[in-house]
């Protein structure tokens, strides 16, 4: 199971998403940690937010698929959102 939760900057994502993972016992991706990490480099316009999006929810999903539950936590554009859902399937929170 993948559960992406998204919402604007300082809305709660980061908070939600370590406090449902914990419950869940599932791994936590964070946007600003994989953009540390993973997707350093990408800036924030519409392609690199697609981009960066992607490449968590494929890590999102090799996960799963190796029998893991993944919480993502990240900003996710409307534009986005279709993108990461064929990639994983996920079921979205949006917070405002």
């Amino acid at each position: 199971m993948i559960i992406w939760i998204t919402g604007k900057r300082k809305s709660g994502k980061t908070t939600l998403g370590k406090e449902l993972s914990s419950k869940l016992k599932a791994i936590h991706l964070d946007g600003d940690d994989m953009r540390a990490s993973i997707t350093e480099g990408l800036g924030f316009s519409d392609e690199d937010r697609l981009e960066n999006n992607k490449r968590i929810a494929k890590l999102a999903k090799i996960l799963e698929n190796q029998g893991w539950d993944v919480v993502c936590s990240t900003i996710c554009p409307d534009h986005v959102r279709d993108d990461v859902f064929n990639i994983t399937g996920c079921k979205f929170i949006n917070l405002t």
